[in-house]
């Protein structure tokens, strides 16, 4: 089921959750890639393991799927799977 960004955030019990928004921004390492999603209710960061991710620019439409967690700032989306709906002809 898809659920809001703004929804997600005010979730008091977390669990697997559906996202689809724009990316933000992408900040890649080498074991983890920090992923903010804005989906016009509000924004989300994602974190998932950077050999899941592939190439990913700021523009692209995606589905993300994945576990609610309370992060050390606030919560977040442990992102398990990402599939780019629309890419971004935003050159990197």
């Amino acid at each position: 089921m898809l659920t809001r960004v703004s929804k997600v955030l005010s979730m008091v019990q977390k669990g697997e959750v559906r996202v689809c928004g724009w990316v933000r921004t992408v900040r890649s390492q080498k074991k983890f890639t920090f992923i903010e999603v804005d989906d016009g209710s509000g924004k989300i960061q994602i974190v998932m393991a950077s050999d899941k991710v592939g190439t990913l620019v700021t523009g692209a439409s995606v589905e993300i799927s994945g576990l609610v967690v309370q992060g050390p700032k606030s919560i977040e989306i442990q992102g398990e799977t990402l599939v780019t709906l629309g890419p971004s002809d935003m050159v990197m």
